[in-house]
């Protein structure tokens, strides 16, 4: 309840100026509004009640305009912690139970604050929607160009599997003629690879069958270069 020093004080400002008060003390509150109790947030948007027909009374008051502006931000500012407030108000029914009958969202949403909250949701929903519907697009197209554009050709990815499991039983099982098996299923298909030859010429070598291993060894004639580096990493997987 003011006090009679708040009665003379008001007495003697003029409307604008009791107006003007009103609005800056509402924007100072605003900070921590949203950690106050629910009697204190209604409290203030009484206050916002009082405020608006405090502007109504003084409409055709052309000085108020930078005032006015700063009650629509303030407006703005409010309804950012419209979560937090209805939160601490004690939800939506505790809102609607205390809300004015005559109060419409249009000349005071500072008691629809959970509309603005249902609207947020709603918002970041469809935001999700968006962004899962844009990121299935993605994979299915990714999908579609794996089978078709990007797909590796099947011969490739026989080699690499039939050479991998070559080096494994060579190199770490020992196995030689598993080792062989496995290459000349890849030579099946890819009779001209020259590190599968020489893989298998060094394979032969080793199971003391010289008369194919030259034959292999020989073969990849159009890589000299890469010949000696085939031929050493042979040597180092079945070797050592």
């Amino acid at each position: 309840m003011p006090s009679k020093l708040d009665f003379y004080h008001n007495k003697m400002l003029s409307p604008a100026d009791q107006l003007r008060e009103l609005l800056q003390s509402l924007e100072n509150n605003l900070a921590f509004l949203a950690k106050q109790d629910r009697t204190t947030i209604l409290n203030y948007l009484t206050r916002l009640d009082e405020l608006q027909r405090q502007f109504d009374e003084l409409a055709h008051t052309p000085n108020l305009v930078p005032e006015l502006l700063r009650f629509i931000t303030l407006q703005d500012q409010l309804q950012k912690k419209a979560s937090q407030l209805l939160n601490q108000l004690g939800g939506e029914a505790a809102l609607k139970a205390v809300r004015p009958t005559d109060a419409s969202p249009e000349r005071a949403a500072w008691w629809f604050l959970d509309q603005e909250v249902a609207r947020r949701r709603a918002k970041a929903l469809k935001r999700v929607g968006i962004i899962v519907g844009v990121v299935a697009i993605v994979v299915l197209i990714a999908v579609i160009l794996f089978n078709t554009i990007l797909k590796p050709d099947p011969n490739t990815v026989l080699r690499a599997h039939n050479f991998a499991a070559a080096v494994d039983l060579a190199a770490y099982d020992h196995d030689y003629p598993a080792a062989l098996s496995q290459l000349d299923e890849a030579l099946a298909v890819l009779p001209d690879d020259p590190e599968l030859l020489i893989f298998k010429g060094v394979l032969l070598q080793r199971l003391e069958r010289a008369d194919k291993r030259m034959q292999s060894l020989n073969a990849p004639r159009n890589c000299r270069r890469r010949r000696n580096i085939y031929r050493w990493r042979a040597d180092k997987f079945i070797y050592n």
